[in-house]
Order: C-alpha cells, then structure tokens, then sequence
C-alpha cells in the first residue's frame, strides 16, 4: 500500500512517468469535463463530440462519457455545502513531504463529503476504506474543513 511505504511514491512516479498511460491520459480529459461542469454550471452533453487534451493525448467526449458522467456531478451538486473542486491537499503534518489532488470535497455544516472520480480501463478501486481518500479527506478537514464546519 503506497501510503504504508514512504519510498513507493517514488517509485510509481518512476514507472508511471516510463510508459505511456492513454487510459490514465482519459480519466484526467473526464475530470477536466466534470470540473468545468461542477465548477462553471454546464452540463456534460454541452461537451458532446469536443476534443479534451490531456498529457500527449486527445480525447472526443462521447456520449458514453456524459452518460459515466453525468450521475455523479448530479450527486455532487445535491450535497448541501461549500464546493472544493481539484485541490491540491498538504498531508505533510501525516506523511514528510506529501500532498494529493483531491478530486471533489464537500464542506458541510456537520459532514464533509469527499468524491473520487474513477474513470476508464485498468485498475478496479475499492472505494470502501480507500486510503488515499481517507488521508485526502483528513488533509482537506487539517487544511480547509476544521475552521468552517462542526464535522470531526
């Protein structure tokens, strides 16, 4: 488990920066989808048929993309809360110098909601005490959450 061993960080960063990843490459066109949608009010079909860039590739947005999409902006624009939107989360006060990317963290008055977007072919997550989450929502309740909400 990565965040078990302090050294295996740099050494996927050493593998993933090796190969080519087109499957990684598509997952961050969706997250850049659903950013625009969370963060500026459109809706995923808006994107229908554009060209996404991401790392050395380029992606159509299909309509098999807005259909994967679609349910989980829908969830999180129902949570009630401040919406965090792709922040870079400081858990250096855990683990010597690391961060993450949180992917969506809502900040309620008495519950933070973290949403992970799992997108494309390769590797199945189980989301039930995924400990990367875990650690991104204690670095956005240390960093953001504990001075705005009762939530502990």
């Amino acid at each position: 488990m990565f965040l078990r061993c302090p050294g295996s960080v740099q050494f996927a960063q050493t593998i993933i920066e090796k190969r080519d990843n087109k499957a990684a490459a598509e997952g961050t066109a969706a997250h850049q989808v659903r950013e625009w949608c969370l963060e500026l009010g459109f809706e995923p079909e808006e994107f229908l048929g554009q060209i996404v860039k991401a790392d050395k590739f380029e992606f159509e947005v299909t309509e098999e993309m807005v259909d994967f999409l679609r349910p989980g902006i829908e969830w999180v624009q129902e949570r009630p809360g401040r919406l965090i939107n792709e922040y870079q989360v400081d858990l250096s006060r855990w683990m010597k110098d690391q961060f993450g990317t949180l992917d969506v963290g809502v900040i309620g008055r008495d519950l933070i909601i973290i949403n992970d977007l799992k997108y494309g072919m390769g590797v199945e997550v189980d989301p039930v005490r995924h400990e990367p989450t875990m650690a991104y929502a204690l670095g956005l309740w240390d960093n953001v959450a504990r001075h705005e909400t009762d939530a502990t």
